[in-house]
């Protein structure tokens, strides 16, 4: 997630040529210097829709403006590998069968978009007015997503003698230092479609105390459990045996920025490092994204 800026607009957009018509309604995109809104053209006249913020990156980007009551909502018109399209069409297999406006609370960044754009994040929404005073430190995933607060980090660093490593760097470190449980849980409140419970939770803490799961039973899921294309893959993750077993979490094949370890040679099985020694697992065969049992 980024500001949206005139030299992001001039890097990474092309002109939009044809409006995207939607319910009476025609929506361009200006994108020029000065301008940055996406114009709505209707039956009440015209309005402009200020672009904000902008989400996505390789091949897709999602546009933001503010709308009343603190809201930010995902403008009608976005980018995927420079073609401007319909973003609430193509957002159909969230709401049912047929699309929705793309003013419906779906396409409310405060409640649906935020735990994979942005960190330290407080939807501060009021219930008596019906209004958000959403605040996040910084955009994407900053390092106390995953090594909690880093205030005493920085304290201990800046005290001590210059090329002196601290003893104690007073952070979190995951990893080893982690149960597989743990690891797991830290992965998951990006990866796993959860309701949050409280906006307290610091990696090593326990999921289920911060969040309710999501069941596969909801229309972001495939029939067979994979899910739509928004990696919410923690639902299958816990089908795997060794998932159940305590003996595997998601640093065994990715680093903790989301790299493939077995890039270079994606088809060589992986050591896997458990308590009882070293076991060697590969995935099912046949068995799509998102549904894969792992087997040792």
């Amino acid at each position: 997630m980024q500001p949206y800026t005139e030299g992001f607009a001039e890097k990474s957009l092309t002109p939009h040529k044809a409006a995207v018509k939607v319910d009476g309604h025609s929506y361009e995109a200006k994108v020029g210097p000065g301008q940055g809104y996406v114009l709505d053209k209707g039956p009440e006249g015209e309005s402009r829709y200020n672009i904000t913020q902008v989400l996505g990156g390789k091949n897709i980007f999602y546009f933001l403006t503010p709308l009343e009551r603190g809201r930010l909502q995902t403008l009608p018109v976005d980018v995927k590998q420079k073609l401007w399209f319909d973003a609430a069409a193509s957002g159909v297999r969230h709401q049912g069968d047929r699309p929705v406006s793309w003013r419906h609370s779906g396409y409310t960044f405060n409640s649906a978009c935020y735990a994979c754009h942005v960190s330290q994040y407080k939807q501060n929404y009021d219930l008596a007015t019906d209004t958000y005073g959403t605040t996040w430190s910084e955009p994407g995933i900053n390092c106390e997503s995953c090594h909690g607060p880093a205030a005493e980090h920085i304290r201990v660093c800046a005290e001590a003698p210059p090329g002196i490593v601290p003893e104690d760097l007073r952070i979190k470190r995951g990893g080893r230092d982690f149960t597989h449980e743990q690891n797991n849980a830290t992965c998951s409140t990006r990866h796993a479609k959860s309701i949050a419970l409280s906006t307290s939770f610091e990696p090593g803490d326990d999921f289920w105390d911060h969040y309710d799961l999501v069941t596969m039973e909801h229309p972001d899921f495939y029939p067979d459990g994979r899910d739509l294309g928004e990696n919410y893959t923690y639902n299958t993750w816990l089908l795997s045996p060794c998932v159940k077993a305590g003996e595997l979490d998601c640093t065994h094949c990715h680093t903790s920025s989301g790299r493939f370890r077995q890039k270079k040679n994606p088809t060589r099985p992986a050591p896997l490092v458990t308590k009882r020694g070293s076991i060697t697992w590969k995935p099912t065969a046949g068995i799509s994204r998102g549904a894969i049992p792992l087997v040792a």
